[in-house]
């Protein structure tokens, strides 16, 4: 080794302390001589773990949707069987007051027309409503059960979408979870008159040993 390359190599060894700690990237520090690069080797190393923790809040499924199924609609099923009954009571009532309307020259036989008249109207009239509130209930039930099937879909599908949404917030936050690894190499510091016995054999230049 020329006597320009030693002089270097205690020109950095003399700003560095033994045994101190000097963070790099690589675990090898390299100068520049008079000659070839010479290579100092650290003596070793040290690392340090940090744990990273999340930041900001925990994340929540947040407030559950709500489920409403629909009741029985007493309202729309009087509008229904009203509306069924209405050509029923339409035609009973143009039959009775037909019947009512006959003239007969006994008053005895108009009186027990008439009685006979009103009560097969009322009857009939009763039966009408029966057989519209029947089928008016039906209908009312088979549109409540697809109303209730829509809105089970549609709670589900909220559902979905806000486990979908948690479970990505959820692996995002603990994704963040990790550790940190820093490196530090240890280094020698050659004392006066050890050089050739602690520092040299340090020492490389063109990938051998000086």
């Amino acid at each position: 080794m020329a006597t320009e390359d030693y002089q270097d190599l205690y020109k950095i060894a003399n700003q560095w302390t033994y045994g101190d700690l000097r963070p790099t990237n690589a675990s090898t520090s390299s100068i520049a001589t008079t000659g070839q690069p010479i290579q100092i080797n650290p003596m070793g190393s040290v690392s340090t773990s940090t744990r990273i923790t999340p930041t900001g809040a925990q994340p929540t499924i947040g407030e559950m949707p709500e489920l409403i199924i629909p009741q029985i609609d007493e309202a729309q099923i009087s509008s229904l069987t009203r509306k069924l009954a209405d050509p029923s009571i339409r035609a009973l009532s143009r039959t009775a007051r037909i019947a009512l309307m006959k003239h007969y020259d006994n008053p005895n036989v108009a009186k027990m027309v008439a009685r006979e008249t009103l009560a097969g109207y009322g009857q009939s009239l009763s039966s009408a409503l029966s057989s519209a509130g029947t089928q008016a209930r039906g209908e009312e039930r088979e549109n409540r059960q697809i109303a209730t099937t829509k809105a089970m879909t549609e709670y589900q599908a909220k559902i979905n979408r806000q486990n979908t949404t948690y479970e990505a917030a959820w692996n995002n936050y603990m994704a963040q979870y990790g550790t940190q690894t820093s490196t530090q190499y240890i280094y020698p510091k050659p004392e006066s008159g050890e050089a050739k016995q602690g520092y040299v054999p340090d020492v490389y230049s063109a990938g051998k040993l000086i």
